[in-house]
């Protein structure tokens, strides 16, 4: 796993690629297996694990936050 790209690890291969493919397939009033459903059905060469560390990096960045269940979203678009 690479947080970052290098020369040898593509942009979207990498932890900060795949969290912005998540953005991209956000929603409002999300849950985050309904934001799995559309990130899956956008790119469906990443896998779970995949997602799960993308979502991870925009949680600890503080660009999403879970209220209720849901996935609130401190980003512009």
């Amino acid at each position: 796993m690479s947080v970052l790209p290098t020369k040898y690890v593509d942009a979207r291969r990498s932890v900060l690629g795949r969290s912005a493919i998540i953005l991209e397939c956000r929603r409002p009033n999300q849950t985050v297996s309904e934001l799995w459903t559309n990130v899956r059905h956008e790119r469906d060469s990443i896998n779970f694990g995949e997602f799960s560390e993308g979502l991870v990096l925009l949680f600890l960045v503080g660009a999403v936050d879970l209220d209720r269940g849901k996935l609130v979203w401190d980003v512009n678009k």
